[in-house]
């Protein structure tokens, strides 16, 4: 399998690169009140107009015609600039209208005319939500399928004030029926490939963030980045970046296409991709020394970042437990291959 994009896949992820430095820096993420909006407005539109929550999506619904390939890209460009907002929920609530067979509302989806939160179910009958305030429709996620709902028809209570201030977490309490609902755990795969590509992506934005300073920051007159230990940091959280974004396409692409192995590559993809996010971004702040221990620099923002996103629709218990009771059937071609 070709995990290296080709020509038209490396140009949605610069597009995508390019409107998020434009609208979405991490400097404004730094400056966020804690109870501001936490989605920018100028870039949610720039994602619409792109296309990005209808890339999986056949073009009568307004969508692209592409896949889980093209949107894992995507996702791993908003986890290298730990974007804010509710683009997951909205973008596997394409995928639950398609699948329910209602054509105008996944076009709407896809067009980015609504903004759905993303809810998870806990065990005393509620759920939670890290998008508090900043949708205006809601998809329950659950190990057995997926329902949507309207806003009217979900209460949801912010919570204490988040460490990571790119996340709005609330407690939501469901009070009507679902708009629609569908079946089956696949969303909830689908939805933990993109959690992983986002974790892919803090990977290679510390490593980025950690080669650039010890080159030009001295120590003793030479270089940060010339002192063994350093080196060798660096060089482990570049061999992690490119081990979590490979695993990562190879996942999407492997449930995209309904592979024999994919329920053994999504869970493994996301498991290894949130162990790499945790530990580049804790080495990128060690790279930085005293700077990337204050709040007046970045460094801080991929770690809080991490760790929210490691507990995301599965545990890692879960997802261990999803490894182990994951079949070993190889597909066809590769078993071939290997005899």
């Amino acid at each position: 399998m070709d995990l290296i994009p080709d020509e038209t896949q490396a140009s949605i992820a610069v597009a995508a690169r390019a409107a998020i430095e434009a609208h979405a820096p991490l400097e404004r993420l730094q400056s966020l009140p804690p109870a501001a909006p936490v989605t920018d407005d100028d870039l949610w539109k720039v994602a619409g107009e792109q296309g990005w929550f209808g890339l999986h999506l056949p073009g009568q619904l307004g969508g692209a015609g592409f896949g889980l390939g093209e949107l894992a890209l995507v996702f791993q460009e908003l986890g290298r600039a730990v974007v804010p907002g509710p683009f997951l929920g909205t973008v596997l609530a394409g995928y639950a209208a398609a699948a329910a067979g209602r054509g105008g509302l996944a076009t709407e989806i896809a067009e980015g005319r609504m903004r759905v939160g993303l809810l998870e179910p806990v065990a005393d009958g509620g759920a939670r939500t890290l998008d508090a305030g900043e949708a205006a429709a809601w998809l329950m996620v659950g190990p057995d399928g997926a329902a949507l709902y309207d806003g009217d028809a979900v209460t949801v209570v912010p919570t204490t004030a988040p460490v990571d201030p790119g996340i709005r977490p609330g407690d939501a309490a469901v009070a009507g029926p679902p708009v629609l609902e569908t079946g089956g755990p696949r969303l909830a795969a689908v939805g933990s490939v993109l959690v992983a590509a986002q974790l892919a992506g803090i990977c290679a934005a510390t490593r980025d963030q950690s080669a650039g300073y010890v080159q030009v920051r001295h120590q003793f007159g030479v270089p940060l980045g010339s002192f063994q230990a350093v080196k060798h940091r660096c060089a482990d959280m570049a061999v992690r970046a490119e081990a979590a974004g490979q695993l990562v396409l190879l996942a999407a692409l492997a449930l995209g296409a309904d592979r024999a192995d994919a329920d053994l590559l999504w869970p493994s993809a996301r498991s290894v991709a949130a162990d790499h996010a945790m530990r580049n971004a804790g080495d990128n702040i060690q790279n930085h020394g005293a700077i990337g221990y204050t709040a007046e620099h970045t460094a801080h923002l991929f770690l809080k970042r991490a760790h929210s996103l490691a507990t995301l629709l599965l545990t890692p218990a879960e997802l261990r437990a999803a490894i182990l009771a994951a079949p070993t059937t190889r597909p066809a071609g590769d078993r071939d291959a290997a005899a």
